[in-house]
Parts: C-alpha cells; sequence; structure tokens
C-alpha cells in the first residue's frame, strides 16, 4: 500500500460544515418573524426575544437560532419544513 492509500480525507472544518447546510438550504436570506423582534403595539414592553439576546451579549446563541432558521426556512425537496441533523451538529 502507497502512503497515498493510507492517507485519510481531510475533515470539515466547522465552517465548513456550516456552509454546506446552508448551501443546502438554497436560500439568500433567514426569514426572522417580526415577533422575534418587537411585540405588537399596545405591549409594554416591546421588545422581542431579540433583545435579551443582545442585552446579555449572547452571541452563541443567536448565530445558533440564526443558522437553525437559515437552514429549516425552505421546502427541502418536497419534505416540508423540517430538517433533521445529528445532535452533535
Amino acid at each position: 500500500m502507497t502512503d497515498r492509500e493510507n492517507e485519510q480525507p481531510n475533515a470539515a472544518t466547522p465552517h465548513d460544515t456550516r456552509l454546506h447546510y446552508l448551501k443546502r438550504a438554497d436560500r439568500s436570506v433567514a426569514p426572522i418573524r417580526r415577533s422575534f423582534i418587537q411585540k405588537p403595539p399596545g405591549c409594554t414592553p416591546r421588545h422581542g426575544p431579540l433583545a435579551e439576546f443582545v442585552h446579555t451579549g449572547n452571541k452563541r446563541a443567536l448565530n445558533a437560532y440564526l443558522f437553525m432558521m437559515g437552514i429549516t426556512s425552505s421546502d427541502l425537496g418536497g419534505e416540508g419544513w423540517k430538517y433533521t441533523l445529528h445532535s452533535r451538529i
């Protein structure tokens, strides 16, 4: 066996993995509900869940939320509005 046959393929980086799933969703933008940003007039306070992410500086959670919205927000191959991923992703 040659050295080339023993070589392992390069593992995908976390960035490569996220990019793969976002490209697979075939969307140019991820739709964000208005209620995520701001509650309707008459509610006090009017800030939505986004304010909590920003106020606490929880960038990781916000990125995770936006990633999930980006990959689950399209009807992939007629499967409906769902997406199944391994729990390690």
